[in-house]
């Protein structure tokens, strides 16, 4: 395609703004730095592939916008679409009836109703589309302002605390200003449903957000546009959505600093899940105990995200783990994704672990499950031994003998990814774990993705259990 993914990109909004202020239904371009002067934003030739105007073309069929973007140059369309394939004719594409707004500022020049290229242009299996777009009004400063009646992004917003399903509802709110000094404006492709955020619905999580408000730990997304002072990432760029910014809704605006494009070719629905599990396991092997290669470390939720990375980055630490799972199709699974020592939880657990390692010390055991698998870790360690919680997925109280805690003595730690002293650790955290999952070194299953109008069916998913992810960017088509 000549041209189109070196020089231009374009996204299109398939019911909404995406450049803030715009009519909706719109085509938006950025070419790193087009602003709107006066009361008609610059029309400038865009190179698209075929299947994306074809796109355009639907996506503007039957509407009125005002004005209509103009579209020319579709060398391969089909004569019926595209008139005498160079200039769209007919209802598609002709201008409005103030047609001098459609061509004012650009290329183009007016002739029986369209607005035409002064010059042809041979794209080569590309379309040219000259676009121009009229300000609504109200839209002063790099701020947003809606029209009473406009449909404004979808998002997922908690109403109450107490059962997820209850409290959070699929909602329209405003669209975000447009970015301003070293911000970004990204559109949100994918974002998780994890246990923190389920935590956070009900109430008991670290933080307690004033109610009503958009949540969401994670997420992945694209650059849609970007401000003043922006240097580390450009429109289009892939990044992920910083700690706890409240992801559940299509477009947000965030802070430049500390982003980084993630690999372009990467899954965006495994880069979605990046933020929190694998520093999470990164940190767990490195913060509590220096252990050596070829030491193990023992973990209940073996097949949770954290239990996978775990066992990722282990190995390419030099670590051995011992993995404890409910059910006993895990174990082969597990076992060819790295996992040393694979077992299904049973009231012997404890005894068979220790005849797996031998005479091997167990210096450092996670919980993620709290409950009475606390206290089976706790029995599995050995003496002067630490125990780290870093989630209850259980919700009960830890059951510890306090014999191992008294005798041993085991060490209990706690872990929280928020913690101050861990924010300069997670980013390399996050960078080898990117090029993992870019390389397929590693792939967490996901058991389902739900647009955000179905929030309440994904979450009973999620409280069945499995990964489940919201399809953001989907959530409007």
């Amino acid at each position: 395609m000549s041209g189109y993914a070196e020089k231009f990109r374009c996204f299109l909004a398939r019911n909404e703004l995406v450049d803030a202020g715009f009519q909706r239904r719109s085509i938006v371009c950025n070419l790193g730095g087009s602003e709107a002067r006066g009361d008609v934003l610059r029309a400038v030739p865009v190179a698209v592939p075929r299947s994306l105007f074809l796109e355009i073309l639907r996506l503007i069929g039957g509407l009125r916008p005002a004005p209509a973007p103009i579209m020319t140059g579709c060398g391969d369309l089909d004569p019926t679409m595209a008139g005498d394939g160079r200039t769209m004719s007919g209802a598609r594409g002709s201008c409005p009836s103030r047609a001098e707004n459609c061509c004012a500022g650009s290329s183009m020049r007016h002739r029986s109703g369209d607005c035409v290229p002064q010059q042809a242009q041979n794209l080569d299996r590309d379309c040219s589309a000259i676009l121009t777009f009229r300000k609504l009004e109200g839209y002063s400063s790099g701020k947003s302002r809606l029209n009473k009646g406009d449909i404004n992004m979808r998002a997922v917003q908690l109403t109450a605390f107490g059962n997820p399903v209850d409290g959070l509802e699929y909602v329209d709110i405003p669209e975000p200003d447009a970015p301003g000094p070293n911000q970004v404006l990204i559109g949100v492709e994918f974002s998780p449903i994890n246990p923190n955020d389920l935590m956070v619905a009900q109430g008991i999580y670290a933080f307690r957000p004033p109610l009503p408000t958009v949540i969401g730990n994670e997420g992945v997304g694209r650059v849609l546009a970007v401000g003043p002072g922006v240097e580390s990432v450009k429109v289009g760029d892939r990044v992920l959505a910083p700690l706890s910014s409240f992801t559940w809704r299509e477009r947000m605006v965030i802070s430049a600093g500390g982003l980084s494009t993630l690999p372009p070719d990467a899954d965006p629905q495994q880069l979605a899940m990046l933020a929190i599990n694998p520093p999470t396991a990164a940190l767990l092997l490195s913060e509590y105990v220096d252990l050596k290669p070829g030491e193990w470390v023992v973990q209940n939720a073996a097949n949770s995200g954290v239990g996978r990375w775990v066992i990722a980055f282990a190995k390419t630490r030099g670590l051995k783990t011992v993995n404890i799972v409910r059910r006993p199709e895990l174990v082969a699974e597990l076992e060819a994704n790295g996992g040393d020592v694979v077992v299904v939880d049973s009231p012997d657990v404890s005894e068979r672990i220790k005849a797996a390692v031998g005479q091997a010390e167990l210096r450092l055991a996670l919980d993620g499950v709290s409950g009475p698998a606390t206290g089976v870790l706790a029995a599995t360690l050995s003496p002067r031994g630490t125990l780290v919680s870093f989630a209850a997925m259980s919700l009960g109280p830890m059951s510890i003998s306090p014999l191992d805690v008294i005798f041993k003595p085991v060490t209990m730690r706690g872990f929280f990814l928020g913690h101050p002293e861990f924010a300069a650790k997670l980013a390399p955290a996050v960078v080898q774990a990117a090029e993992m999952i870019a390389s397929g070194r590693l792939h967490i299953p996901v058991a389902g993705t739900y647009p955000l109008s179905s929030i309440k069916e994904a979450i009973a998913h999620a409280q069945r259990g499995g990964k489940i992810l919201l399809d953001v960017a989907g959530s409007s088509t």
